[in-house]
């Protein structure tokens, strides 16, 4: 479950982090990427993704997959999750059915049955010889989307919900208001270090809306792995990087934000001794992929 009990369980790594620290603000967003790369067989090929799933759920999904299966196999069915939700998306604009066509997906290559909501049983194990079914059809951009555009179709016909007949009201043209951010993730890269089993990574955090940056100042910069969080300083000149042990690590995110104490009833609050925080994010995430030593 991705969702509910079992996506305790599936993000315990992502979470440690923010339960030392206080209780992380978690926001639901999508971000546009030119690319992702996928592990098909022995090659590494590029595909166009332009949306991407909720952040949380994404890491929860990746870390499942890579804890039950070899890297290249869990990266072929990643990758068309990953392309079933952005296609869908680009039809439907509709995250729910987008997630339906995710989650299909994932059942068609593991085998475990994943409801629209992406709940399953706890007893469900992922057959590895469906698994690596997701290899094939994986070698070209064209097969991936090829492979995944039987779900993608079924998902986009697909009712959500029910809704009752009304009369129709004349249509007004409005904008949906885009929410705005004091700070922006202007710059980010993500490289693996030689011996593979970390991930190197470097960004700066630009002002975006000074009004709100002089309400509240970024301090701090939140990069995202399937390994969980990790909260780094910013220096005086608001760039920031750090050195993750992240050896099947594919992509990373990036947020800008700041700290401050939780308090009740006037008094800090504690946990095993130690001063408990919330983390307040100040920018939307920055998502980049990790690319390879050279």
């Amino acid at each position: 479950m991705f969702t509910s009990k079992r996506s305790k369980k599936l993000m315990t790594s992502i979470m440690l982090a923010s339960t030392l620290m206080g209780l992380a603000t978690v926001v639901p967003s999508f971000t546009s990427s030119n690319v992702t790369v996928a592990h098909a067989s022995s090659k590494v090929i590029q595909v166009k993704v332009k949306h991407y799933m909720n952040e949380d759920i994404h890491i929860a999904i990746e870390g499942w997959l890579h804890d039950h299966l070899s890297e290249n196999v869990a990266d072929a069915i990643e990758t068309k999750a990953d392309v079933a939700y952005s296609n869908t998306y680009d039809k439907t604009k509709s995250d729910a059915k987008s997630m339906v066509a995710a989650y299909a997906v994932l059942t068609k290559y593991t085998g475990v049955k994943i409801d629209a909501k992406g709940n399953f049983s706890d007893n469900a194990k992922i057959d590895k010889n469906k698994a690596k079914t997701a290899l094939k059809n994986a070698d070209t951009e064209a097969a991936i989307n090829s492979s995944v555009s039987s779900v993608v179709n079924t998902a986009s016909k697909k009712k959500t919900t029910s809704k009752k007949k009304t009369t129709p009201k004349k249509k007004t043209s409005k904008k949906k208001a885009t929410k705005k951010y004091a700070y922006k993730v202007s710059k980010l890269t993500s490289k693996k270090t030689k011996s593979n089993k970390y991930v190197k990574v470097n960004g700066k955090v630009k002002v975006s809306t000074k009004a709100l940056a002089k309400k509240h100042h970024a301090k701090w910069a939140r990069i995202t792995t399937y390994k969980g969080y990790k909260y780094v300083r910013l220096n005086k000149h608001n760039n920031f990087k750090a050195t993750i042990k992240a050896p099947k690590a594919k992509n990373t995110w990036a947020k800008a934000g700041y700290y401050t104490k939780n308090m009740k009833h006037g008094k800090v609050v504690k946990k095993h001794g130690k001063v408990t925080y919330t983390f307040h994010l100040l920018s939307a995430h920055k998502k980049v992929s990790v690319k390879a030593y050279k």
